[in-house]
């Protein structure tokens, strides 16, 4: 019975993990306020993450340190 006790411990802490992460999208995902159409939420707040970045890199690379 204590290798059943384990594995359920081990499930619900790996859910309780799975409930934070989920959280923390769904954060992220509605600061998109108005998405583009035909995209989902996910697709848009992905699209301006990597627009975000190409302008990181190319301000980094234009100002080195």
């Amino acid at each position: 019975m204590t290798g059943d006790n384990e594995t359920i411990l081990r499930l619900m802490i790996e859910n309780t993990r799975l409930q934070e992460k989920s959280v923390l999208l769904d954060r992220l995902l509605f600061e998109v306020a108005r998405k583009f159409p035909d995209e989902t939420r996910f697709d848009t707040a992905l699209r301006y993450i990597r627009q975000a970045e190409e302008c990181g890199v190319s301000v980094a690379q234009e100002n080195p340190k």
